[in-house]
C-alpha cells in the first residue's frame, strides 16, 4: 500500500488506517484476523479510542505481537483535564504501551466543547503535560459535521496541533459551504505541515432501515459494493490528504484496506460524474 507524510510527525502512513471503531463489540479471534489483513496489506497506523468498546483491549495483543509496527493513534472525548490525564492513563494500560505516538481531542463539534477542552482546566492542559511527560509524541484535533473544518480553521491558529482528523466524502465535498470551509483549512494544513486524516469515506447516508434489519456495523449506511468503495476512496485520497480511516464493520474494513492498497488518482471526469450523483444521498449531519 502507498505511504504519504504525516504532516510533520515524520511517520510515513499507509492510505488507510486501521480504524478500532471496527472491533467495539466482536471477538479476539476477529480483532486479530482483522489487525494481521491489515499488516499483511501495508496498514503500518491504528486509530483507536476508549469510546470504541472493547477496541483498545482488543488490539494489545496485535500491538505486541507485531511490536514497532503500528504508529498508534488514540483520543479523548473528555474536555476537562483531570478527565482527560485518567482517559489518557486509562488508554495506555489497555493497550500495552508506554507512550502513544499520537494523541487526539476527539469529536470537537461545537464552540463550546471547543472553549472547554482548549480553556483553563481543560484537556489540552493534561495532553501537553503527558506529552511533556512521555506519554504521548504528537497532539491532534478531530471533528464532525459540518462545522469540524471551521472548528478546526480555529485550532490551527490557536494551537500548534500535528493532525487533523474530519469528514470527508464525494457528497460533502458536493456540499459547497463545507467545500469551502475545507478548501481553506487543507491550504492551511499543507502550510504548517498538519497531517489530515479523513473519516466517513465511504458513508452513504444515515439508515433508512429499522436498527435490527442493518447489515453493517456503523451508526450511518455505508456503501458496501465493492466497486463503490473503491470510488469513494479514489475521490477521497485524491484530495491533498494523508490517509483515511476503515470503516466501523470488521468486513468492510476489509473491504476498505484492500481498496486503498488499490488506490489510484481518480480522473477528473470521473469526479465530476460522481459528484453529480451526490444530491441522491442526504448528508450525515
Amino acid at each position: 500500500m502507498q505511504t504519504r507524510p504525516l504532516g510533520k510527525t515524520r511517520h510515513d502512513s499507509s492510505l488507510a488506517i486501521l480504524g478500532g471503531a471496527a472491533l467495539y463489540d466482536v471477538s479476539q479471534e476477529e480483532a486479530d484476523v482483522l489487525a494481521d489483513f491489515a499488516v499483511e496489506h501495508g496498514v503500518n497506523q491504528i486509530d483507536v479510542a476508549p469510546t470504541y468498546g472493547k477496541a483498545e483491549e482488543l488490539l494489545a495483543p496485535a500491538i505486541k505481537r507485531h511490536a514497532g509496527h503500528f504508529f498508534i493513534g488514540c483520543k479523548t472525548n473528555e474536555w476537562s483535564s483531570q478527565a482527560a490525564a485518567a482517559d489518557l492513563d486509562r488508554s495506555l494500560e489497555r493497550l500495552g504501551v508506554e507512550c502513544l505516538d499520537l494523541y487526539q481531542l476527539h469529536a470537537v463539534a461545537t464552540w463550546e466543547e471547543y472553549e472547554q477542552a482548549m480553556g483553563p482546566a481543560g484537556a489540552m492542559e493534561s495532553i501537553v503535560k503527558g506529552r511533556e511527560a512521555g506519554k504521548l509524541k504528537h497532539i491532534g484535533i478531530t471533528s464532525h459535521g459540518l462545522k469540524a473544518p471551521e472548528i478546526q480553521l480555529r485550532a490551527l491558529n490557536d494551537f500548534d496541533f500535528d493532525t487533523l482528523m474530519l469528514p470527508l466524502n464525494f457528497q460533502m465535498w458536493a456540499n459547497q459551504a463545507y467545500r469551502e470551509k475545507l478548501e481553506q483549512l487543507l491550504a492551511v494544513a499543507a502550510e504548517k505541515q498538519v497531517g489530515v486524516i479523513v473519516i466517513k469515506a465511504i458513508a452513504k447516508q444515515p439508515w433508512q432501515t429499522e436498527q435490527d434489519k442493518r447489515p453493517y456495523a456503523p451508526w450511518y449506511e455505508p456503501f458496501a459494493d465493492e466497486a463503490m468503495i473503491q470510488k469513494c476512496l479514489d475521490f477521497s485520497l485524491s484530495r491533498d490528504i494523508c490517509c483515511a480511516s476503515t470503516v466501523g464493520d470488521v468486513g468492510l474494513a476489509k473491504k476498505f484496506i484492500s481498496a486503498a492498497s488499490k488506490f489510484t488518482p481518480m480522473a477528473q471526469d470521473e469526479q465530476d460524474a460522481l459528484l453529480a450523483g451526490a444530491g441522491e444521498y442526504p448528508l450525515l449531519w
